[in-house]
């Protein structure tokens, strides 16, 4: 049992890209601890509303701009701050956990930056990326350690980008391959 609460990254609001700054769906988030079905212990990052109430990612009543969220996490102690997935702008999110060990990004990450543009960053763990692009991605899902969302999903954002990844692309990223292999 892990009840310890890790330390998630701090946010660097200079490095996020100001595309992402104008979408208008972003939420708060803080790092609470839960009990799966199985009893295992896990620390999730639960979203909020900059109010402090609780936020469904899907209510654009629950969204705000990016300078009110990041206004909330730095003067209401949030863990971070986060963008919400609607499908309305094409803009989708690829999540690789677990795949960066040592400093070390792993072989499925490196072909995924490699093949797609996009905006990428570290997670707030440190051992996982987030990619958000423009894509033909037409699922969401969530199988094993990749997650791919078009809508209806929160991605945390937290501004440690890797290097190469700092926009989103002006074109339609082909993510087919990718979903194929691994749903």
């Amino acid at each position: 049992m892990n009840a310890v609460k890790p330390t998630a990254l701090p946010v660097k609001p200079e490095l996020i890209p100001q595309e992402l700054k104008t979408i208008p769906r972003w939420v708060v988030w803080r790092l609470e601890l839960w009990v799966k079905k199985d009893e295992k212990i896990v620390w999730k990052k639960v979203p909020y509303q900059t109010s402090g109430r609780l936020a469904q990612v899907t209510n654009p009543k629950h969204w705000c701009s990016y300078n009110e969220a990041i206004d909330a996490y730095i003067m209401d102690g949030f863990d971070g701050v986060g963008i919400a997935f609607d499908g309305s702008d094409g803009v989708h999110g690829i999540d690789l956990d677990k795949c960066i060990v040592d400093g070390t990004i792993s072989p499925l990450a490196q072909e995924l930056l490699d093949r797609v543009d996009g905006y990428a960053e570290t997670s707030p763990s440190g051992t996982g990326i987030k990619l958000f692009t423009k894509s033909n991605l037409a699922i969401n899902g969530k199988k094993g350690n990749v997650e791919v969302y078009k809508e209806g999903r929160y991605f945390t954002v937290t501004g440690h980008t890797l290097n190469g990844h700092s926009l989103l692309p002006d074109t339609i990223q082909d993510v087919d391959w990718f979903v194929e292999r691994h749903f």
